[in-house]
């Protein structure tokens, strides 16, 4: 787990929920002229994992939650280890097993699209290492533009209310420190994603890979408030923060 949702985790407990714990919540789009039009969410699990948790229980709530009120698709995926490099894998999907090599046209099929040419663009927010972002890199369509919700931080009566993206940049000051257009497309899903189910979108970024995060850390908070593809432009304000003073910024954050 980052070290920053590692604290934030320590301070929120059963409030905040972390991809990659006990699962992943994904968000699936696809290319458009001047944006992305957002395709559904996925809960995705490798079928090595432990039981379920509280983080699981939460994402996998919050996902057919946020689903439900965009009126799009949420799908169940499990996937083997070795999904990436065995041809003759079994996904589960939606409780039914699927051979890889019909599982893109599968998750196709739910979403509502049906593009015969493959070869995702670079996944983002995740090491290339997890095999399902491998395996769809290369499996999925070009069109397809897909990210990780990191986090998801609630209210005290557990309503999903503000989603957090975490980047780190070891080699960059927080202090000088800004969201990079590179990373665009996946600011612009997200910021749609927030709006349209109906929570709050903040980018946290900090250096601290290999040191635990401790409360006089500085931390840079960033609060995405427009995103656009033509022209390409984020619109935030940013503050800086201690770790300990974040905290209480999160919470006055989804208590308005």
């Amino acid at each position: 787990m980052d070290n920053l949702l590692k604290y934030l985790s320590d301070h929120f407990g059963g409030r905040i929920a972390v991809s990659g714990v006990s699962g992943d919540l994904l968000v699936w789009g696809e290319r458009t002229y001047n944006g992305v039009k957002l395709l559904g969410l996925s809960f995705n699990t490798p079928t090595t994992a432990q039981s379920r948790t509280v983080h699981s229980d939460l994402l996998l709530a919050s996902g057919t939650l946020m689903a439900q009120r965009m009126n799009l698709p949420f799908i169940r995926i499990e996937y083997p280890p070795d999904l990436d490099i065995n041809p003759n894998s079994i996904l589960i999907i939606d409780g039914r097993q699927v051979k890889r090599a019909s599982a893109a046209a599968t998750i196709q099929a739910l979403l509502g699209t049906s593009y015969t040419v493959a070869g995702t663009s670079k996944a983002v927010n995740r090491s290339t290492s997890d095999p399902f972002h491998v395996w769809a890199r290369e499996a999925m369509p070009l069109k397809y533009v897909r990210t990780d919700v990191d986090a998801i931080l609630y209210t005290q009566d557990l309503k999903p209310a503000l989603l957090i993206e975490v980047k780190r940049s070891p080699k960059v000051p927080v202090r000088n420190w800004e969201p990079f257009l590179q990373d665009i497309r996946n600011y612009y899903i997200s910021d749609v994603l927030a709006k349209r189910s109906g929570l709050r979108f903040t980018t946290l970024n900090h250096p601290y890979t290999n040191v635990p995060v401790t409360d006089e850390k500085i931390v840079g908070v960033f609060d995405i408030q427009r995103v656009t593809l033509n022209p390409e432009h984020i619109q935030f304000t940013k503050e800086l923060a201690t770790a300990l003073n974040l905290v209480t910024m999160l919470e006055e954050k989804i208590s308005h």
